[in-house]
């Protein structure tokens, strides 16, 4: 009888752990929470557009374009298109300079607390080009 309700519950604690394991996918082994943008070259996605400040964000930026991309993680608003990539590049949260066709970057960053209730978007752009920003809103909030 006792083995009997002993297998239960091991049982019942394997299933529990499962569904936790199942649970805590989206986080990785660092702690941070991840975030996965896709560029196609004519629009842009990102499981996350409401992030909170403090908290590690581990993002995972995937081109599957046709062409190389610039991406940027910028305040709202700036006339991109006519600004110089040096100045995006010091006006950016985060830039990358090049992710190729079917290439993935990655980087971390964890959203500054000062940084709430303005308003942000991912940015992006073929390599090379001056014209046809793509934009994503992101908001920081608590």
């Amino acid at each position: 009888m006792k083995k009997r309700h002993l297998l239960g519950l091991f049982a019942a604690l394997s299933v529990l752990l499962v569904l936790l394991a199942a649970c805590g996918s989206n986080t990785t082994s660092s702690g941070s929470q991840q975030v996965q943008v896709t560029l196609t070259g004519t629009a842009m996605t990102s499981s996350m557009t409401t992030f909170t400040p403090g908290m590690a964000y581990h993002f995972v930026v995937t081109n599957n374009g046709q062409d190389a991309q610039v991406f940027s993680m910028v305040p709202m608003g700036m006339d991109m298109e006519h600004m110089s990539m040096n100045a995006i590049r010091s006006n950016a949260l985060h830039m990358i300079d090049n992710i190729a066709p079917s290439m993935t970057a990655t980087f971390d960053y964890t959203l500054a607390s000062s940084m709430m209730q303005r308003n942000f978007e991912f940015s992006c752009i073929a390599s090379g080009h001056s014209t046809g920003w793509m934009s994503l809103p992101f908001i920081i909030s608590q």
